[in-house]
């Protein structure tokens, strides 16, 4: 019973993962950078519409037609960016289990453990 435990305890080291805090942080740091450069392209692109000089009762429609393009653009931005870094840490664990899997079958007893805990139903 300890040898499939030990696999996956060595799979840990042998292909370490991202903790999900890490993954947490990476998204932030996506979501903050991204909405830094959509502000100050908002900003550029309303001071050269409109100009420096905002009357925000008369230019709101004006401004929220702006932002519109822009707010989309940054958001299919980040959610392909997170998407990536969600595949990569996917991809990261997945990779983890199957050494941890393949560890896990090297002696006759975890393998004939391993088999019987993963058999297939439809057999």
């Amino acid at each position: 019973m300890i040898a499939p435990r030990a696999g996956f305890l060595t799979a840990k080291l042998i292909a370490p993962t991202r903790a999900i805090q890490s993954v947490y942080m990476e998204k932030t740091a996506i979501r903050n950078n991204l909405n830094t450069e959509k502000e100050q392209a908002i900003g550029e692109k309303i001071i050269g519409a409109i100009g420096t000089s905002i009357n925000f009762n008369e230019d709101m429609a004006k401004i929220r037609e702006l932002r519109e393009p822009i707010d989309a653009e940054y958001r299919q931005k980040f959610q392909e960016q997170v998407g990536k870094v969600d595949r990569e840490y996917q991809r990261e664990k997945q990779r983890q289990e199957s050494v941890g899997e393949n560890l896990s079958r090297i002696t006759p007893t975890a393998s004939l453990i391993y088999q019987s805990s993963h058999q297939d139903p439809m057999l």
